[in-house]
């Protein structure tokens, strides 16, 4: 393994390169989320398109049974057949942590349908990594120090993805509101209604099936992450934390470490 290697693909590369490595199920995956094919038509000419690319960029090698580069295709290889990954959604962009052994995951970042490849050592940790994915610019939002926990219902809160922004305005300058509920509207606005959330994932790619271990819904702001707390959902009942980013990272890292089991290993 070439931990040295970083390799990027735009999504129809990497689909071509899954079909020809043999990991169709990955590969049908992939365009049936996309909406990528319509016809067989468009199918042949995604197949000579990407083909024609891969050759462009030095991929191809003829004379290999896949026509793929060796480092590509081991690494490709290591992608698939990787069991715990943690899969990070970050507005409009993707990262996604692969296991590979004990001093190496293969980490995968996708930003405008290209896909970028890189070993990272476990040795580096995943703090910086995941402040790169978080870290967001409020345009001079102040840190509140007084932020405090907001409890609220989930049916409210469900509510909030869809209600209409010029009520959510409305909300976010009511003064009679508490202060730390229209702190995080607005933060939800300005992310476009949505939750970021980090996903632990185990995959058993011979079964073609993948379990989630645990899901953390967050909200990343200006020096301090909003995480949901869904403790008491069957109470119906919300908890939206403001947790200071450094603190917040030092947790994820845990429970990254926990999900590899890397304590376990570095000490085998």
């Amino acid at each position: 393994m070439n931990t040295s290697q970083s390799i990027s693909l735009t999504t129809n590369e990497l689909v071509a390169v899954l079909a020809l490595c043999g990991f169709d199920k990955a590969a049908s995956q992939i365009l049936n989320d996309q909406n990528l094919i319509q016809s067989e038509e468009q199918f042949d000419r995604f197949v000579q398109q990407s083909e024609q690319m891969l050759k462009h960029r030095g991929y191809w090698e003829d004379n290999r049974e896949t026509k793929l580069a060796s480092g590509l295709e081991s690494m490709m290889r290591l992608l698939v057949q990787s069991s715990n990954k943690v899969r990070f959604v970050n507005g409009n962009h993707l990262l996604i942590i692969h296991l590979l052994n004990n001093k190496y995951s293969l980490v995968q970042q996708v930003t405008d349908q290209t896909h970028s490849f890189t070993f990272y050592p476990h040795s580096e940790g995943y703090q910086t990594l995941m402040k790169n994915q978080l870290e967001r610019k409020n345009e001079g939002e102040a840190i509140h120090k007084e932020l405090q926990t907001v409890e609220i219902s989930t049916e409210v809160f469900n509510e909030f993805h869809t209600i209409d922004q010029s009520v959510l305005h409305t909300m976010i300058n009511d003064m009679e509101l508490n202060m730390s509920l229209r702190t995080f509207l607005k933060d939800f606005k300005w992310n476009e209604q949505k939750l970021d959330n980090i996903s632990f994932l185990k995959s058993n790619y011979v079964k073609d099936k993948t379990t989630t271990d645990q899901v953390v819904f967050l909200l990343p702001s200006d020096g301090y992450i909003w995480h949901l707390d869904y403790e008491q959902v069957d109470q119906e009942k919300l908890f939206i934390v403001p947790v200071p980013i450094s603190l917040y990272l030092t947790k994820i890292q845990e429970t990254i470490e926990t999900h590899f089991q890397l304590k376990t290993i570095i000490n085998q």
